[in-house]
């Protein structure tokens, strides 16, 4: 529990309520676990000793700055770099001791979406699924549909506009069927209906039992949908939101960071 394993989350501002409404969640099922992940690159720390637990359905939001942690924090537990310190735990696996386990039973969709632009959509997400074992054209044909490109299954990827590749990249990582998706700024550079219409998917995938943890710099957008909210500010976790309190994030960003920052802006 991030109470017990951070104790200095209290000393920062975590009040009691915050404290009960977090105990109460841990009968819910755990399926990621950070007990003190550190990145230290040459001597410049980007994480410090982050422990957090998120849990079955749940979506997480992490807030900060540029170069606060948010995406160290990310690639390292999608296996994408490895910690100086500390383990993780997710979906029962040690992403020190059982890294490849770990692979298989999460997605990750980085802000940057790489996708092969002389394929089409449908290529494109056949092609991540026989990298993970393959699935029936049926199940590509349903994933294209859940996010909105039914009408373009056959379409270049090359051709696409920013919010349909983002939404592309979101279909390759569900093929895989993953317990935990882990997104990073899913809904930058996306107009107004294509963050309306990650968010609502989004939604209903935690409905559906999934785990989301994702990267934001917008404060409103984690108003709207996270059930937690974690602020990082230099490699710390600073504070833990739920609750009542999510929708004070602009002020209590401003009393961690010193920042003053308007809901609807993008924390740089």
């Amino acid at each position: 529990m991030e109470n017990n394993k951070n104790e200095g989350l209290n000393d920062k501002g975590i009040d009691n309520k915050e404290t009960k409404e977090t105990t109460n969640t841990t009968k819910k099922e755990v399926v990621v676990e950070c007990k003190n992940l550190t990145k230290d690159f040459d001597g410049f720390k980007a994480l410090q000793n982050l422990n957090l637990t998120v849990y079955k359905g749940e979506i997480f939001a992490f807030i900060g700055a540029n170069g606060a942690g948010k995406t160290t924090t990310m690639n390292i537990l999608v296996g994408l770099i490895e910690p100086t310190e500390g383990d993780a735990i997710i979906n029962g696996y040690s992403i020190v001791k059982n890294p490849i386990d770990v692979k298989r039973s999460v997605g990750f969709l980085p802000e940057s979406v790489y996708l092969y632009g002389s394929l089409t959509a449908r290529q494109n997400v056949r092609y991540i699924a026989d990298l993970n074992g393959g699935v029936e054209e049926k199940k590509i044909d349903e994933v294209l549909d859940r996010i909105g490109l039914q009408n373009v299954k056959d379409r270049k990827a090359g051709t696409f506009s920013k919010g349909m590749r983002q939404r592309l990249g979101v279909a390759c990582v569900l093929v895989k069927n993953p317990k935990v998706v882990f997104l990073d700024e899913p809904t930058s550079g996306l107009d107004p209906t294509g963050k309306t219409d990650i968010q609502n998917l989004l939604r209903n995938l935690s409905k559906e039992g999934m785990t989301i943890f994702y990267s934001s710099h917008i404060l409103g957008e984690v108003e709207d949908i996270a059930n937690r909210v974690g602020i990082l500010h230099n490699g710390k976790l600073e504070r833990i939101l739920e609750g009542k309190d999510i929708e004070k994030v602009a002020e209590i960003y401003k009393e961690i960071t010193s920042v003053n920052i308007d809901r609807n802006k993008v924390i740089k």
